[in-house]
């Protein structure tokens, strides 16, 4: 009779399939009424070797199925915000010599590794297996394109019940944002040692002048024509190192925000 059933099993009742009464055991996960289970069976034989029924068990698997859900859930969760971040997890076997990892990895891989970067990662790998961590190493990934980006790597060494290094596990940071704010800020960083070694001779110009002037203010007596040219002089030079210092405010105020730079075309005999 229940090889002539209907395709379709009424509510609460698990479909005999051709398996059991070809002689197979089964297995099968189902739902009835809200909840799930796994039913298992075998096969019942006559001395002739004859299926004539089935014995089978059925587990409630609700609780597993839920927790099953919640890792499903939570792992496409963990791979969203890994790929967003551009991370990537590897394991690395030592015993087997075998490295698995997922497709974030792949993906950023997906380019050759810069020369002159392997040997550094390489004794990075060499000394974690000793020290039991590896510590974050960068290098660099050439695009088919051509383009470079910057990879960050970290992982530490898991050991057996003998104590020895067995798995090396870490991540992969895609880093290539940071190095480049970080060469933007070094470069900054040079022209503002550039503009104060600049600025520090140019505020020197004017000192000995006025060193001059102010020495010869303290001889006595001083013609009237030492006199104009010591007023000359430190009028002359004091308005130089003000417009010095007034550049040196407006860098202040680009560099904050307070002041911005207008760009035009003006005539070069203006200038001069």
């Amino acid at each position: 009779q229940a090889a002539e059933a209907p395709h379709v099993a009424p509510p609460g009742v698990v479909p005999l399939r051709i398996g059991p009464l070809a002689g197979e055991a089964f297995e099968v996960e189902h739902q009835t009424l809200g909840r799930y289970y796994v039913t298992r069976g075998t096969p019942l034989r006559t001395a002739t070797d004859t299926v004539y029924g089935v014995l089978a068990v059925s587990h409630d698997i609700t609780s597993r199925r839920a927790i099953e859900d919640q890792l499903r859930s939570a792992s496409v969760r963990l791979a969203g915000v890994m790929a967003a971040g551009e991370v990537g997890v590897w394991w690395w076997d030592m015993s087997t010599n075998i490295v698995e990892h997922d497709r974030n990895l792949a993906r950023l891989h997906f380019a050759k590794m810069a020369p002159e970067d392997k040997p550094v990662l390489e004794a990075a790998i060499a000394l974690a297996r000793t020290s039991g961590t590896f510590y974050m190493r960068e290098y660099r990934i050439l695009d088919s394109d051509g383009t470079v980006r910057w990879l960050g790597a970290r992982g530490r060494v898991q050991q057996n019940t003998q104590g020895e290094a067995s798995v090396l596990a870490g991540l992969v940071i895609d880093i290539t944002d940071l190095k480049v704010l970080e060469e933007s800020l070094r470069a900054s960083d040079k022209q503002k040692d550039r503009f104060l070694a600049m600025l520090a001779h140019e505020l020197r110009n004017p000192l000995a002048p006025l060193l001059n002037a102010a020495t010869i203010l303290e001889s006595e007596p001083l013609s009237s024509s030492d006199l104009a040219w010591c007023r000359d002089v430190i009028g002359r030079q004091t308005r130089q190192m003000a417009l010095l210092l007034d550049d040196l405010l407006d860098i202040s105020r680009i560099t904050h925000g307070r002041l911005w730079l207008e760009r035009k075309h003006v005539p070069l005999s203006d200038i001069v």
